[in-house]
């Protein structure tokens, strides 16, 4: 908020709005398909989700009004937000999704969360479907970066890529997305929606399939829910099957008790 607020003072205050609705309504992108599917946490993720999370709430009631968050505090929330963008039951959902979606000469993107993730689930994508992916991520350099892309527009396939594959990269053939990374930040959901939805002729529409991580039975922490729900929303929104998702979130929703009138953001 203290930023959006200095960029309305230098620059004044927002003049318009161009929505994805907008742009679908244009012809400017791809029509989509948006599928959830859930997982959920290990025991052992969960135990480790709710002590970090009640450590975060300690330093937060420790914390003066007006003080900003402890480096410490912020160190647990990252830690605990890294749990569920890492959990480790997202990797078979996304290798059973391949197996019963993916046809040879697509062109498919998975979003992961880290090194260790990427090589383990290109380990179970090699074992169970005698596939290799390619891997984009910041570890490489520009030159592998380059011809791992050029193979993958000329030649289709699978990708599994970190962050990096966000901004700048543009393969419009891109057709299909797995979304394994929970992020909290709206501007990432936006560039990894947008990177499936350019148009191109080798595509009538999109395809994404988002995996979201759910609370395991054991768990006292629910509350990360709420932010799945939210990112949820905002990919279904103008996707060809709306309806369809809209109700399986609402079940999400019922479950955990959620009001879906606190996630829904018009803009």
């Amino acid at each position: 908020p203290e930023y959006t607020e200095r960029i309305h003072k230098l620059l004044g205050e927002i003049l318009d709005y161009y929505t994805l609705k907008d742009a679908l309504h244009d012809d400017h992108l791809c029509p989509f398909d948006y599928h959830v599917h859930t997982i959920s946490l290990t025991k052992k993720e969960q135990a480790e989700y709710d002590i970090l999370r009640a450590k975060m709430k300690k330093a937060l009631v420790m914390r003066k009004k007006g003080e900003p968050m402890s480096e410490y505090a912020e160190k647990l929330i990252y830690k605990s937000r890294g749990i569920i963008r890492g959990a480790e039951d997202k990797m078979p959902e996304a290798v059973d999704i391949l197996k019963s979606k993916f046809e040879e000469g697509q062109h498919w993107i998975i979003y992961c969360d880290s090194g260790k993730m990427m090589a383990e689930l290109s380990d179970m994508i090699q074992e169970r479907m005698r596939i290799s992916p390619l891997h984009y991520w910041s570890g490489m350099d520009r030159f592998e970066r380059k011809e791992t892309l050029g193979f993958f527009k000329r030649n289709g396939g699978i990708i599994i890529a970190i962050k990096c594959l966000d901004e700048g990269v543009d393969v419009p053939a891109i057709s299909h997305g797995i979304v394994l990374s929970s992020s909290k930040t709206k501007r990432e959901w936006i560039q990894r929606r947008g990177r499936l939805l350019r148009k191109s002729k080798t595509k009538d529409k999109s395809v994404i399939f988002d995996v979201l991580a759910l609370p395991s039975s054991y768990g006292e922490e629910v509350s990360f829910v709420m932010d799945e729900v939210k990112r949820a929303k905002e990919f279904s929104n103008s996707s060809l099957n709306q309806i369809e998702v809209e109700y399986e979130i609402d079940k999400i929703c019922r479950e955990y008790n959620i009001n879906l009138d606190w996630v829904l953001d018009d803009k």
